[in-house]
């Protein structure tokens, strides 16, 4: 058989502590991760909405105070008697540019056309790089151009103001226009400095590198607090994540107006900075953890190898025939009961072996003492000593071997597993047929008689169910029973039977309470007054016997007392 190499039980118990402390570990522990993470990503996006809330405030507010100002401004406009004195009002209405970069007064029929216009210095000098407007000679600036199609021409002259849908980005301003309406079928157009957010966009960023970007539709970015980076602080923090510009966490918000948007980014590290700090924690304790169950598995595991290896050596020098091997552990616990159980076992074996010498010991007693009766008789009649009356003595001691062989090879078949044919059958029968068989042999006489009646030889008749029995093999046991009482009675035997019992008792010394067990295991001997009694395997096989029967026979003294169930 081919022997599987297997790990020792140190490394097993290891491995098992291991188990069972590392995995509810780590599921709590990336649990708690995933909690966090959780919560970090939802408290980041609620301060980005906040955010990004304020920020829509401002450009809402922005663009509502832009259009009151152009209201108030196209109705002095309006008031105005010509040209000169409108681009006069334009004038003094644009000093200082705090809201608009330009305003235009425009003339709507028959197409479209700017009568006066102010601009703010800067934002002229911006203009004049912008291909996308033409020059009007006639204000000596570039100009929008617009068509009576166009929203900013066409809702003020149904009365409504009107906020273009796409601002105008370039490189140094961005705007939008909105347009009102004015007198004497004139339209005021202005450019909103939406660059002026920025500052205040700022003040909205909450924690160190967020950024707010306005945004239009198509994803142009129209204002940004400040450019998209990382900052020193986040750049410090030492992430799992990358920390590089692309790592950011971002969340895109209405702005209030059109299709535009308001998105919110911030580096991913900085926010998630508490998330690392714990996810270092863990390993670290995951480390310290699986530390202290290496120690304690491996000293438990010493703990318990090592008496266990002791077991194990002792039943190595049992196995070598060393039966008065021990091995000395007294402990309280399973390895304890364990070791108990293995001592009490080679006390056993021990005793067994010994009760084995004893037993062969016996038995070349009981056979060499015949055999050397019979040899020394035959000798002595070849040498003419005796006469022919000496061979009755041979035959007697021949007599004993064969009945010493019998009841050997009896106690043979009943431990190798003895099959009986058991049947219900009453006990007065079988047993009165064993008495007449001993009977003529007896010395002394033998009475018998049933338990609810005193008369010598009735055997009655019990009313309740009787046993079921081996007939011939309860007749052995009753045989050896009487057998037994008749050669140490002094005078009579007596023979009890009940409905479920059997009683053989004898008026002979009886045997003593230290006895009363071992004289069933076979060719014990005891002291009786001078003279010493012996027992052959007759009990011994009579006790096995019953105990087939699910019966017990114990002595009781004088008495031998066999019990059958019910």
């Amino acid at each position: 058989m081919r022997t599987v190499r297997r790990p020792s039980l140190s490394i097993l118990w290891a491995l098992a502590m291991l188990g069972a402390a590392f995995v509810p570990l780590a599921v709590v522990g990336w649990t708690a991760l995933d909690v966090l993470d959780a919560s970090i990503t939802e408290r980041v996006r609620a301060s980005q909405e906040q955010s990004a809330a304020a920020a829509r405030t401002v450009l809402v507010d922005r663009i509502e105070d832009g259009k009151r100002k152009l209201l108030a401004m196209a109705r002095l406009v309006g008031s105005a008697e010509d040209a000169p004195a409108r681009a006069r009002t334009l004038d003094r209405a644009m000093d200082p540019p705090d809201l608009f970069l330009e305003v235009g007064c425009w003339t709507t029929l028959p197409e479209p056309r700017v009568a006066v216009q102010s601009q703010s210095a800067a934002f002229e000098n911006v203009q004049a790089k912008n291909d996308m407007r033409e020059f009007d000679s006639n204000v000596s600036q570039r100009v929008m151009r617009l068509s009576n199609r166009d929203p900013l021409i066409q809702e003020p002259r149904t009365g409504n103001p009107h906020v273009a849908l796409e601002p105008e980005v370039l490189p140094e301003a961005c705007s939008v226009a909105i347009s009102v309406p004015a007198e004497r079928d004139m339209v005021l157009v202005g450019s909103l400095d939406l660059l002026g957010l920025r500052d205040v966009f700022a003040g909205f960023e909450a924690v160190p590198g967020r950024v707010l970007t306005l945004q239009d539709g198509a994803g142009q970015t129209i204002v940004a607090s400040r450019e998209p980076r990382v900052d020193s602080a986040a750049e410090s923090a030492t992430s799992s994540r990358s920390s590089g510009p692309d790592d950011a966490i971002e969340h895109q918000f209405p702005a209030g107006h059109s299709d535009w948007t308001i998105r919110v980014s911030e580096p991913a590290s900085a926010a998630f900075a508490p998330l690392d700090r714990a996810r270092r924690g863990l390993l670290v304790g995951f480390g310290v953890a699986i530390g202290l169950c290496v120690l304690l598995a491996f000293g438990f595991a010493g703990v318990v190898v090592r008496p266990v290896r002791e077991l194990v050596a002792t039943t190595e020098r049992l196995a070598r025939g060393e039966l008065s091997a021990r091995s000395g552990l007294t402990r309280s616990d399973e390895i304890g009961q364990l070791a108990a159980a293995l001592d009490h076992m080679a006390h056993e074996l021990e005793a067994l072996d010994s009760m084995k010498t004893e037993f062969v010991g016996h038995v070349s007693h009981e056979l060499r003492t015949p055999l050397t009766s019979a040899r020394l008789t035959l000798a002595n009649v070849e040498e003419g000593l005796a006469g022919p009356e000496a061979l009755a003595r041979v035959r007697a001691d021949i007599d004993r071997l064969v009945k010493l062989v019998e009841e050997l090879l009896d106690l043979t078949r009943v431990e190798s597993g003895l099959h009986l044919e058991t049947r219900p059958q009453s006990l007065g029968p079988v047993v009165l047929a064993a008495v007449e068989t001993v009977r003529p042999l007896s010395p002394v006489p033998i009475a018998i008689r049933s338990s609810d009646s005193s008369a010598s030889g009735s055997t009655g008749d019990d009313s309740t169910s009787p046993p079921r029995i081996d007939a011939a093999r309860v007749q052995q046991i009753v045989v050896n029973l009487v057998d037994n009482a008749a050669k140490h009675a002094r005078t009579r035997v007596e023979v009890v039977v009940g409905p479920r019992s059997v009683r053989v008792t004898d008026d002979g010394p009886g045997v003593p309470p230290e006895l009363r067990e071992r004289i069933f295991e076979g060719f014990v001997r005891l002291e009786a007054g001078r003279s010493t009694q012996g027992f052959g395997l007759g009990l011994a096989i009579a006790r096995k016997l019953a105990r087939l029967h699910g019966a017990e026979l114990a002595c009781e003294g004088n008495t031998f007392v066999i019990e059958f169930p019910a």
